[in-house]
């Protein structure tokens, strides 16, 4: 059983895209399938990620510069970071004569002109979206999001398309079901005692930095609060996060390139991170978060985790430090107060059995 991935991350794209492949492609390797990532050279990709797995990488040459093209319509297109016509014979050369019998896509600058163009590449063909802004021409579509619909792709996809949709379709690493009872049992008789913040694997804007601030101006907070924070292999604003950390009044641990995320949520409380892929990681083990939106593909997000009870949307984009803090302030406490009611509705979105579902639909469709 051969699969293969075309996906992407740089400073630009972030992380996501490539960490929900690692989880799919580790589940299918442990079913005993073989898988091959076929990754563009971008700034701040994430090839060795996929390598220290133990998946194989095809790296496609480095592009010269971002070269944008008239389709998709989605805004995305310069992540491609080549031009489309390269990008195509780039990954057929780059896949040679092998046939894998699926082909696994997940890129916002990739439509259904490119899946196409890779017809002689693949047996069956997965699309993981969730804009639902461009045609697909797949086997399959699967959209984690909360509140998606089959109907927002309905006219997007042929007729004999299958859908996977929802968060029961999360593409998380197998350690979030494995520590899931015993991170549910811990938020029976909860306190505030623990903080974890995560803004994704790049935070560009240095976010982080403003959120520990704030936290140090707070008289709101228990006075053994510890704090973990976490920061990607590829973060540029890492040696500034240390430094605030250094200056606190709270035990602060500043992790990168963390390896046991799954652990670290189990014993934090209260999460603030960013609404992308973590989003299902933390609902998994039942952990009420306060989000932030850090890119337009997040809005979605949560709005619904929001509605759903489990989090609390935070939006100091226009503020100065003052007012920052004190709505801070007003998200924790609330909280704080709501632990077990948004711990139980968190867990209630997804189970993180989400990869051995979709494995179990492509191998019975081999």
């Amino acid at each position: 059983m051969y699969f293969a991935f075309r996906t992407d991350a740089s400073f630009q794209i972030g992380a996501g895209h490539v960490m929900r492949c690692i989880s799919l492609a580790d589940e299918i390797k442990h079913r005993g399938g073989v898988c091959t990532f076929y990754s563009r050279e971008l700034p701040g990709n994430l090839i060795f990620l996929i390598e220290r797995r133990g998946h194989k990488v095809v790296p496609l040459q480095k592009p010269d510069s971002a070269i944008k093209r008239s389709s998709p319509k989605s805004g995305y297109a310069s992540w491609l970071g080549v031009n489309y016509d390269k990008d195509v014979k780039d990954t057929l050369t780059a896949i040679g004569k092998t046939k894998y019998d699926w082909l696994i896509v997940d890129h916002y600058s990739l439509d259904n002109l490119w899946e196409l163009e890779m017809l002689t590449a693949y047996k069956k063909l997965m699309v993981i979206d969730d804009l639902a802004n461009r045609r697909h021409f797949c086997d399959v579509l699967l959209d984690q999001n909360l509140g998606r619909s089959s109907m927002d792709y309905i006219n997007l996809v042929s007729q004999n398309t299958k859908f996977l949709i929802g968060p029961k379709f999360a593409l998380l690493r197998t350690e979030f079901a494995l520590l899931r009872e015993k991170s549910l049992n811990r938020r029976v008789h909860p306190q505030f005692k623990t903080l974890l913040i995560s803004l994704g694997g790049v935070d560009m804007d240095n976010i982080t930095c403003t959120l520990l601030r704030a936290l140090n101006a707070s008289n709101e907070l228990p006075l053994d609060l510890e704090i973990t924070v976490i920061m990607g292999p590829n973060a540029p604003w890492v040696k500034d996060v240390k430094e605030q950390a250094d200056k606190m009044r709270y035990v602060v641990e500043v992790v990168v390139d963390c390896q046991d995320m799954a652990h670290k949520m189990l014993i934090s409380d209260i999460s603030i991170g960013a609404a992308g892929s973590t989003s299902w990681e933390r609902c998994a083990l039942g952990l009420p978060s306060i989000l932030l939106c850090l890119a337009d593909n997040q809005k979605a997000v949560i709005k619904e985790l929001s509605k759903s009870g489990c989090a609390i949307e935070l939006d100091f984009s226009s503020y100065d430090d003052d007012e920052i803090r004190r709505r801070l302030d007003i998200a924790l406490l609330l909280i704080s107060q709501n632990l077990i009611s948004m711990s139980k509705l968190a867990s209630q979105i997804a189970d993180g059995n989400g990869c051995k579902r979709v494995v179990n639909l492509m191998l019975e469709n081999i």
